[in-house]
């Protein structure tokens, strides 16, 4: 079987995925296959309250922007997730550091 046609495959892709804990750690299987389909699609989970035994990126996903060169790599942002999150990553993005606000799209849930 073919893999699946993506509409920008040569595009930089980047996810960090939040969640609290590692039992809550979802969407790995399908994200394994995106990233097996699209040549730069890296994904990482952030976990806020982790097992001693995690190895991963610990805190909240806001925490770790500075380690992307959004401010000088033409980037476009998708948040999706709870409103304080959002919020904060907004003030970073637009307040602090003067990003592109049309280049910043949000989807809150709560």
């Amino acid at each position: 079987m073919a893999s699946k046609k993506h509409l920008y495959p040569d595009l930089k892709y980047r996810l960090l995925f939040g969640v609290r804990n590692e039992n809550e750690i979802y969407y790995q299987k399908e994200l394994k296959k995106l990233s097996s389909e699209l040549k730069d699609f890296k994904f990482e989970y952030v976990l806020s309250r982790p097992s001693e035994s995690w190895k991963g990126k610990k805190g909240y996903v806001q925490h770790f922007l500075p380690e992307f060169d959004y401010m000088n790599i033409d980037t476009t942002f998708y948040l999706c997730g709870n409103s304080g999150m959002i919020k904060e990553v907004k003030q970073q993005l637009l307040e602090k550091d003067g990003f592109d606000k049309t280049k910043l799209f949000a989807e809150a849930f709560d």
